[in-house]
């Protein structure tokens, strides 16, 4: 039993011939000969039932991987529970920039001014500089650039305000 690098010789056979030789064993063993020929049979495609079986089960977990992942990573790091008491609507009530500062009032429920925060289009984050609770008076810097703003209410309710540049 050794190794050899030698290609072991391939035997061919003519299909008719293959044919004939089946049939004269069967008459000899007495048997009935099969109806199909023996190239009906050779040309039936085999199922691969362990690969379409694995395939269907890869398929299922990755489906559902697909739709779970979003309750096992929650994108915002907003709170969004609204479980407490009567929320009143918060409105902003006016906006304006005043020394590279752009101040917003609100009107409604008081803020929660620690979680309050402004993505700028570039990318940068700041929290807010000053806040009246009084007036209802919130300010963030300003730099002329489109910005996100999330405004937090005491009951954990947030606002989203989505600021563009116009084209003008």
């Amino acid at each position: 039993m050794g190794f050899s690098l030698k290609h072991k010789k391939v035997y061919t056979m003519d299909s008719d011939v293959a044919g004939k030789t089946l049939q004269n064993i069967l008459d000899a063993c007495d048997k009935e000969p099969v109806q199909a020929s023996l190239k009906e049979l050779l040309d039936r495609p085999k199922p691969k039932t362990l690969f379409c079986n694995l395939g269907k089960c890869i398929a299922t977990i990755m489906l559902l991987l697909t739709f779970f992942a979003p309750l096992v990573f929650p994108h915002s790091p907003v709170n969004f529970d609204q479980s407490s008491g009567s929320v009143t609507e918060l409105t902003l009530d006016s906006h304006y920039v005043i020394n590279g500062n752009l101040y917003l009032q609100f009107y409604g429920d008081s803020l929660n001014p620690d979680k309050c925060y402004m993505i700028t289009d570039s990318g940068y984050h700041f929290t807010c500089t000053s806040y009246d609770k009084q007036k209802g008076l919130i300010s963030f810097p300003y730099e002329g650039e489109g910005a996100n703003i999330f405004i937090e209410n005491s009951n954990g309710t947030v606002l989203q305000i989505l600021m563009t540049l116009r084209n003008d």
